[in-house]
């Protein structure tokens, strides 16, 4: 009799307690599973820094692209690296205003492009569209002279190290998909001095664009 009462009464309490245990269990798989997932992400951030410093994938001072990430590395830690980002435009190196802090564990599913190793001028890349009768192919080295005279104009004001090849700014042209002249500049510089000099070009050899075009619309009448 006593065995009954007591198996009713611990059947009793378990019904009265039931949901309490029932959340008090979800929330112990819950913690389980966090754990679980914050050690794994851990483990991976530093086997990914182990990884990096083996295979000397890159260092403070480069310019890298992983995933989403692209910038200067500017610390490296155990667990994650921060970069200066610059402008994700292809072929761009335009510095932003915000850092990123891109983990390691990244390292074991995103390649890592090395864009410029620390110490060397990276390339920067940017394009003017005109619509314009002017036959801007028959002009281009007069366009890479202007382009070049510029840049050794804001490279000197800016003390830009000067590269080794012979033309300072590479300067190729193509047509859109609308048939507009599209001219390509690339040239070397510090990640700072990027902006500085893309606009200086750019405005000089628009200006002289225009220039030419009135001429020979003047010409014409």
């Amino acid at each position: 009799m006593r065995n009954a009462l007591l198996l009713v009464a611990m059947v009793g309490l378990l019904m009265i307690w039931a949901p309490q245990l029932r959340t008090f269990a979800l929330s112990l798989t819950a913690v389980a599973v966090a754990v679980v997932v914050a050690t794994k992400e851990l483990i991976l951030c530093l086997s990914g820094s182990a990884f990096r410093t083996f295979n000397r994938a890159y260092t403070i001072g480069d310019i890298i692209e992983i995933g989403e990430y692209r910038g200067e590395v500017l610390d490296i830690n155990l667990l994650a690296s921060r970069l200066r980002e610059i402008d994700r435009r292809e072929d761009s190196i335009r510095p932003l205003k915000q850092t990123a802090v891109v983990p390691h564990s990244l390292l074991f599913s995103t390649p890592v492009r090395i864009v410029a190793r620390a110490g060397s001028l990276p390339e920067h890349v940017f394009y003017l569209v005109f619509e314009t009768k002017l036959n801007l192919f028959s002009r281009l080295e007069e366009i890479q002279s202007t382009a070049c005279l510029a840049y050794d104009k804001s490279a000197s004001r800016l003390s830009t190290e000067e590269p080794e090849r012979a033309e300072a700014v590479a300067v190729s042209i193509k047509t859109t998909e609308l048939g507009r002249q599209k001219l390509e500049f690339a040239f070397r510089s510090r990640l700072e001095d990027a902006a500085t000099i893309e606009n200086v070009i750019g405005s000089t050899v628009g200006s002289w664009v225009m220039s030419q075009y009135e001429e020979e619309t003047a010409a014409e009448t």
